[in-house]
């Protein structure tokens, strides 16, 4: 038997809702014509449309809410089923569970785009969700409210988020938490620079967010598909002044095509159904070339010395005095020793790595 949350899902557009922590879904805070609603609201306000009697729960009382909810198990979640990520804070309706039960699709307030479809599983930016839920039956009126008619056409599908994220791989809120990590930055601001000029980007860099090295990478800022791009294998270089100075640069690049739809006119004439169409493009430029990017620790090589002197004789272990130990060989100019430390540890290790030599 069908929950009946997915069928309210028509009644909550990400064009006329966004996300906001704490609202209700009641009102326009911004102005910006879309209402304020987090993940927990909407979830009542869809038990609300499907006919069922059940009061607000913050994300941590869902938990532990088996007056109103049966708790299910992976192997026997369906469509319809609240899913609770009970680490995270966050909830939503699953659409969509793989019958290898390692991914799947739910429908929540999501902090990017508002009341939109995300993923989740492997492969996805939500793992797993901590729980599974399912509304009792008995909290749900005999009369329940008519399905929301279906959409004219297909609902448009376009993700945006920030083109980068927060050292702990969290979304920002909003642009004005985004400015403030770019506070760091020395220039590239948005939309002037620091000649006063028009810059009509940012600059993401160590100074603002060292993470997106190798923990959390620039985003791309839309669905799109991928035009052109360039990798520099190291930086270039130009000269620069009289005094033929030389600066390195990058010119790396990944150009982004994107293709948005409108939702479908749903009044009645002669544009009825139709939908206006945009494309555009993003552009991430000045990417770090790909020989600097640091090594895993598995691909770092070990740290080496080089003999200046010769007719040095090696061994394993230091001679004890006066103890005569067999040698494992005579070393020449030139040679070449290898640490035997962990690669992880070389740059610190290398001022204390022993070779035991004796003339």
């Amino acid at each position: 038997m069908s929950t009946g949350l997915l069928e309210q899902r028509a009644n909550y557009p990400h064009t006329g809702y966004e996300y906001g922590y704490g609202s209700t879904g009641n009102s326009d805070a911004d102005g910006n014509g879309r209402k304020e609603i987090d993940c927990s609201h909407l979830l009542t306000k869809m038990l609300t449309g499907a006919g069922y009697t059940i009061p607000y729960k913050t994300t941590r009382e869902l938990a532990s809410d088996t007056t109103h909810y049966d708790f299910i198990a992976l192997n026997d979640v369906q469509e319809g089923d609240i899913a609770l990520w009970t680490t995270r804070g966050h909830t939503g309706v699953v659409e969509k569970m793989e019958a290898t039960r390692t991914k799947g699709e739910f429908f929540g307030s999501q902090t990017s785009t508002g009341p939109k479809s995300a993923k989740f599983g492997a492969g996805a930016y939500w793992p797993m969700p901590d729980k599974y839920l399912r509304p009792k039956a008995q909290y749900r009126s005999g009369a329940q409210p008519a399905p929301a008619p279906a959409p004219a056409g297909p609902a448009p599908l376009m993700n945006f988020q920030y083109p980068f994220r927060k050292a702990d791989g969290k979304q920002f809120i909003d642009a004005e938490e985004v400015y403030k990590a770019l506070e760091g930055e020395t220039s590239g601001h948005y939309l002037l620079g620091n000649n006063k000029f028009w810059h009509g980007g940012i600059h993401i860099s160590d100074k603002s967010a060292p993470q997106c090295v190798l923990n959390e990478p620039v985003r791309c800022m839309a669905d799109g598909e991928v035009v052109a791009y360039r990798l520099n294998k190291d930086y270039l270089e130009s000269t620069f002044g009289d005094n033929e100075k030389k600066l390195k640069y990058s010119s790396s690049f990944c150009l982004v095509r994107h293709e948005y739809k409108s939702a479908p006119n749903p009044e009645e004439g002669a544009n009825k159904c139709k939908q206006n169409k945009l494309t555009f493009y993003s552009l991430y430029m000045h990417l770090l070339p790909f020989a600097r990017y640091p090594l895993s620790p598995a691909e770092t090589p070990k740290p080496k010395v080089t003999m200046k002197v010769g007719d040095f004789r090696a061994y394993d272990t230091a001679p004890a005095p006066g103890v005569t130990t067999a040698s494992c060989g005579q070393l020449a100019i030139g040679t070449k020793l290898e640490s035997s430390r962990p690669p992880r540890m070389a740059n610190l290790l290398m001022p204390r790595v022993r070779f035991y030599l004796a003339a």
